[in-house]
This record gives C-alpha cells, sequence and structure tokens, in this order.
C-alpha cells in the first residue's frame, strides 16, 4: 500500500458553555482519522488565547495521537484555566503538522472544512466574578419579589374571607 501525499483528520473541542474567570476548566479533544488509511500517529496541537488580554498570552496544547484505523476517533482531555474575563478561544497555530511517519497532516472541522492557520476551532466565555454575583443578585431579588406577592395575595385572601 502506497502512503498517501497526507493524512485527514477532523478536530472538535468540547467545552462548557461558562465559566468564571480564574477557575480551571476541562477541554476534550475528540480527533477522527478522516483519511481511508491508516493513521500512523503523531502530534497536532491547538494554540488557546484570551483576547482581552491581547497577544501576551498564548497557551500550546499538544494533542498527542495514537494510531488511528480510517473512521476510528479518540479522546483526549486537558485542564485549562481562564486566564481574563471574555472569551477563551481556540484556533489552528499555523503549524505544519506531520505523522510519525513524516507525512503531513491536514487538519478538518467536524463539518468537513479545511482548517487554515489562525482559524478558530472553538471559544467559551468566562464570567467575572463581579457577573456571578450580579446574576445571583437579580436572582435574589426576582425570588424576593415573588415571594412578596404570594404574600400579598394571601393577605389578601384573608382579608376577604375573615371579613365576610
Amino acid at each position: 500500500m502506497s502512503t498517501p501525499s497526507s493524512y485527514k483528520l477532523s478536530i472538535e473541542i468540547i467545552l462548557p458553555k461558562t465559566l468564571v474567570e480564574g477557575n480551571i476548566f476541562k477541554v476534550t479533544y475528540r480527533v477522527r482519522n478522516i483519511s481511508g488509511v491508516l493513521f500512523p500517529g503523531g502530534v497536532v496541537a491547538v494554540l488557546v488565547s484570551w483576547p482581552n488580554i491581547g497577544p501576551s498570552l498564548l497557551v500550546n496544547h499538544p494533542i498527542p495521537i495514537k494510531s488511528l484505523q480510517p473512521d476510528e476517533q479518540l479522546e483526549f482531555s486537558k485542564d485549562e484555566k481562564a486566564a481574563t474575563s471574555g472569551m477563551t478561544i481556540f484556533t489552528h497555530p499555523g503549524a505544519t503538522f506531520k505523522a510519525n511517519d513524516g507525512v503531513p497532516i491536514e487538519l478538518y472541522l467536524v463539518d468537513g472544512r479545511k482548517l487554515v492557520p489562525g482559524q478558530l476551532i472553538g471559544g467559551t466565555r468566562a464570567r467575572s466574578h463581579e457577573e456571578v454575583s450580579q446574576a445571583q443578585a437579580v436572582w435574589i431579588a426576582a425570588l424576593a419579589l415573588v415571594a412578596l406577592v404570594i404574600f400579598q395575595i394571601i393577605d389578601w385572601l384573608l382579608r376577604y374571607y375573615l371579613h365576610f
């Protein structure tokens, strides 16, 4: 069997919908061999960044991939910390990845679009501690209002039925 000109892998990132700045969260990478041939293994990477901070903080997540049969997938999880409130984004770092046999690896999104350097793969929003406190305060105020309305209705009913 001849060696392909490149291996094709799809990548998907599973993230929490929201998180809190400074808290650790789990990132799960799901990689699938979408080539019609055995993938011999290798390493790809995803770049993690926080646009609110600017280009000063970039984290590289290497993803080791074992040998994969066609259409076989693997999951790799890593813990990360939301460095700041706002978006935490995951992008293609622009590096050329090669399989263990030296053949280039092409990365695709699960919808079949080929990834290009710098392209967004996934993202999630981190809330600040102030946002979390404000949201809790709104819920407490809403519950207090509901309780007040219920007590007012009970008061009206008691006055009405005790009056007759």
